[in-house]
């Protein structure tokens, strides 16, 4: 019988084949423009390494909405390949297809596997499972990721991000706002509705202006993560890349492919860069539709 570890890992590589399929490269593209905040090539997007793969894709996987119909595309995996797996790994997925992202604060360690946070977003106090945040988290930090339930445990996902505590109050006020601005117009919205629908804007406050007051807390020299370090090389290579195309003869310009390519990363992340897995038949082929992008944390 295999692990819950287990079970995860090979589930997660399965989702990762699913949506590296070439009928998904333009909506990879269009999700990165939201969750990175700005539009990339391919070149740019290989300042990715394995860990920012992973976030996005698990949001990718999770809050980005496909087609016409708005489709979640764990859902499209678990309706065209759930019926293949046995039940605890159907189980998952369907933990998973409910999941939505949070931001919890490190109260205590209650033992190797669990711990004790707060939610500032739902106002709540509870335990969760995660043996790999219980061993390096402390208390007082903030944890933001993918909270999901399963078995009637309360779980947080392996891309869960360790902040410090400093990041708590501005993060929490910025997604409050834009909490403020969607209920709006959508005054029924609960919690989960909405990170459900706008999973990247944790991203996008530690991308913006307005953490970058933090960044010297976060990155280089600390155990904490800076994905705005991710985003300004991104960037950099974005401008050498333009730099070199001003300057190139274009009677001598080589004819560019507009799709994004694909490409693999150590751990088995398909992200757009260089390698493409086969092309599926036309006719199985889906329409897709331009995402609604938020622009959160804007003021009133």
């Amino acid at each position: 019988m295999m692990s819950q570890n287990a079970i995860e890992m090979a589930l997660f590589r399965d989702l990762t084949r699913f949506v590296a399929q070439p009928r998904y490269a333009q909506d990879i593209t269009e999700g990165m423009a939201i969750f990175w905040g700005g539009r990339y090539s391919g070149e740019a997007l290989g300042a990715m390494d394995n860990d920012d793969g992973r976030r996005f894709i698990e949001w990718f996987v999770h809050d980005y909405r496909y087609g016409p119909d708005r489709q979640y595309l764990i859902d499209l995996f678990i309706e065209k390949e759930g019926p293949k797996y046995p039940d605890e790994a159907q189980r998952l997925l369907d933990a998973w297809s409910a999941s939505a992202m949070a931001m919890v604060r490190h109260i205590r360690r209650i033992d190797d596997n669990r711990l004790q946070v707060y939610d500032p977003l739902r106002e709540a106090e509870y335990e969760v499972v995660s043996r790999l945040l219980a061993t390096n988290a402390r208390p007082g930090d903030l944890l933001v990721g993918r909270l999901y339930e399963l078995a009637g445990v309360k779980r947080l996902s392996v891309a869960t991000l360790i902040l410090p505590t400093e990041y708590e109050q501005p993060m929490a006020d910025y997604v409050r706002n834009a909490y403020r601005l969607y209920a709006d117009d959508h005054p029924d919205t609960t919690w989960d509705q909405f990170l459900r629908l706008h999973g990247h804007i944790m991203n996008i406050y530690m991308l913006s202006d307005r953490a970058q007051g933090l960044r010297a807390l976060i990155g280089a020299g600390t155990r904490f993560y800076d994905p705005a370090a991710t985003r300004d090389r991104m960037r950099e290579i974005q401008r050498s890349q333009r730099q070199q195309e001003s300057t190139d003869d274009p009677a001598h310009r080589e004819e560019r492919d507009p799709r994004p390519r694909l490409r693999r990363t150590a751990s088995g992340i398909v992200l757009p860069g260089a390698e493409e897995p086969q092309e599926e038949p036309a006719s199985q082929q889906e329409p897709r539709s331009k995402p609604t992008i938020l622009i959160p944390g804007r003021d009133d």
